[in-house]
């Protein structure tokens, strides 16, 4: 799973979803953190979304995620897209 790190620590886990429209960059994030350090993680989400898309006028969503599948409930290759949507 991509990791998403703040001052050497691991705080979260992000992947991404391409589809026709667009693309969404999910986001779980361990603990809640101000609003300053929010907007930069959602900033720089748009950018790697932007950049695995490959296209710059393409639709890109940042989501955070309220839970995220643990590896032991996972099938083969889940760890691809832990994040899920309800």
């Amino acid at each position: 799973t991509s990791s998403i790190l703040f001052n050497g620590k691991i705080i979260g886990v992000w992947d991404f979803e391409e589809i026709k429209e667009g693309s969404t960059v999910k986001l779980f994030l361990f603990k809640n953190f101000n609003k300053q350090i929010i907007d930069a993680i959602y900033y720089k989400a748009k950018e790697v979304g932007k950049f695995i898309s490959d296209k710059r006028t393409i639709n890109v969503d940042v989501k955070k995620s309220q839970s995220m599948v643990t590896l032991d409930k996972r099938t083969a290759g889940g760890f691809m897209s832990p994040l899920k949507f309800n």
